[in-house]
């Protein structure tokens, strides 16, 4: 407790009972708590276990050794702060409570980490399961078990909750935390897309407390596997391309990577400064993140657009893209003119392009881009049933594209947009396309979803 807090000893003390030899007075470094330098604060009693002998238990462990872990924390909201420094009573006080589920779990199941309780214990079997690995394979690679237990709960979440992979806002992190997960499969010996096996291990055992898992599995299922095989066709040459500038840099007897280098391995090759970071580290090396952050906001400069700051302001480049178009009259400010249930194949002109987060006049043969046209025939994604798959072709033959995915931007209403790769010519803006459905997996999906239903 704070050390001037006596009405909270004595309610610990006297009122709970609690042996005064375990109730520390702490400063207010570690026990007063502000929301910034002015407003609403006040001090604050932490709960924490202690793991050790409890003859050595003291007042100097708490917050800095291992053997205590802190489980709740109890913020009595009393006072106000001005800008001189000086607080007052508030004239409501309140009690900002947290606790830690996975820390109780940790504990009651006797645990010195959240990964070896029932929160984690199935799919790190099922992770072991999957590579074959003997237990002593699986201590020797208990990082890469463990990254692939975190990020591929956090994954299933995000998805359910209806964030889609990206280069901006949510969906960075989302792609981030997919690829990480993916790189540490392939280093413990993953060769093929596993973070969908992950996942029904969470849907299964969280699904009745969480219903949009259940819900959503198809839709979870399809876009960890599509990132995962995205994230695969650059993983072998970013990887080799990161592993050559370690190499220069060992016989220059330099440690560091340079920055540009590294926001480089992410423009072009899609790999995010977090893995790098982990792949340097694992070689003694460390990145010079000033020096990418430089380079991110030269490329912003060259490009008129800052997107890949976008992700850390919260932002997006559609917002951008719908406001101009609405307002040069391209698109009402409905949005695009979208009718699934009428003709599977339509016609319509290309309004973006967008590449790595950039807005670009052009994706040629092997871009993997976003397209925005004026109307699509094409299903997005909703109330269970996945999106719609199939082509997209120039009018000249010429050109021609998959559409693997189609989503609607769940922060700029009316903004449809297709995930195509581009197999053969290339697209333009203000192409006029073809846009085709695949007719027979449609009718697939709505069998399996009327049958889900019935």
């Amino acid at each position: 407790v704070h050390t001037s807090d006596d009405e909270a000893y004595n309610l610990w003390t006297e009122n709970m009972g609690i042996d005064p030899r375990r109730v520390y007075r702490m400063g207010d470094a570690t026990n007063f708590w502000q929301m910034a330098d002015v407003g609403p604060c006040g001090p604050c009693s932490e709960i924490h276990y202690y793991w050790g002998p409890i003859e050595e238990m003291n007042a100097d462990g708490v917050n800095y050794s291992d053997e205590y872990l802190e489980l709740w924390n109890l913020v009595f909201m009393q006072f106000d702060r001005d800008g001189e420094g000086n607080v007052t009573p508030l004239p409501r006080p309140s009690i900002d409570t947290g606790m830690s589920l996975e820390r109780i779990v940790q504990v009651l199941q006797n645990q010195d980490n959240n990964y070896d309780t029932d929160a984690f214990s199935s799919v790190l079997a099922k992770v072991q399961e999957l590579l074959n690995d003997s237990e002593e394979e699986r201590q020797e690679h208990w990082v890469g078990y463990r990254v692939i237990a975190d990020h591929g709960r956090a994954a299933t979440f995000l998805i359910a909750d209806g964030v889609l992979p990206g280069n901006t806002g949510e969906g960075y992190v989302l792609r981030m935390i997919i690829r990480r997960a993916a790189r540490f499969g392939r280093k413990i010996g993953f060769t093929e897309p596993f973070l969908g096996e992950v996942a029904k291990v969470f849907i299964e055992q969280m699904g009745s407390a969480y219903p949009d898992l259940p819900r959503n599995q198809e839709h979870i299922l399809h876009t960890l596997r599509q990132e995962e095989e995205r994230f695969a066709r650059t993983l072998d040459g970013a990887l080799g391309r990161l592993q050559e500038v370690i190499e220069e840099l060992h016989l220059k007897g330099e440690t560091v990577i340079p920055g540009d280098i590294a926001f480089d391995l992410y423009s072009t090759h899609g790999l995010p400064l977090e893995i790098t970071r982990d792949v340097a580290g694992e070689h003694g090396y460390t990145v010079d993140e000033k020096g990418y952050e430089e380079a991110r906001e030269i490329h912003a400069g060259r490009s008129g657009s800052d997107a890949f700051g976008d992700y850390q302001k919260g932002s997006d480049i559609y917002r951008d893209l719908m406001a101009e178009l609405v307002s040069s009259g391209r698109l009402p400010t409905s949005g695009v003119d979208h009718d699934p249930y009428s003709d599977p194949v339509q016609e319509s002109y290309i309004l973006a392009i967008v590449k790595e987060g950039l807005s670009v006049d052009e994706a040629v043969a092997g871009d993997e881009v976003e397209i925005l046209t004026e109307a699509t025939p094409f299903y997005v994604e909703s109330g269970g049933e996945v999106s719609d798959t199939g082509s997209l072709s120039g009018h000249d033959g010429e050109s021609a594209g998959r559409v693997t995915d189609v989503r609607k931007h769940k922060l700029v209403p009316g903004l449809i947009y297709h995930v195509v790769t581009v197999d053969k010519g290339s697209f333009k803006l203000n192409d006029m396309v073809r846009l085709a459905v695949d007719n027979g997996r449609r009718h697939d999906i709505r069998r399996n979803h009327t049958a889900t239903h019935i």
